[in-house]
């Protein structure tokens, strides 16, 4: 097999890998962020009602959280 052969070869594979690579790491995060989603919009609605309510203490007493 020629030199020239050899290194198309290598950079094609190179290519394939690195594609399967970044295939595998985007669903990774895109599973992530889909897993995590329903946790950051109760918790983004949690905190926007501490913020509209002044931000009282859940037994409701003078006590305000820091």
């Amino acid at each position: 097999m020629s030199t020239t052969t050899r290194n198309i070869l290598t950079f094609v594979i190179g290519v394939i890998v690195v594609l399967a690579v970044a295939n595998w790491v985007f669903r990774t995060i895109l599973h992530l962020v889909i897993m995590l989603l329903p946790i950051v919009i109760v918790a983004g609605a949690l905190y926007i009602g501490y913020q509209a309510f002044g931000r009282k203490a859940l037994g409701g007493g003078r006590r305000t959280l820091p």
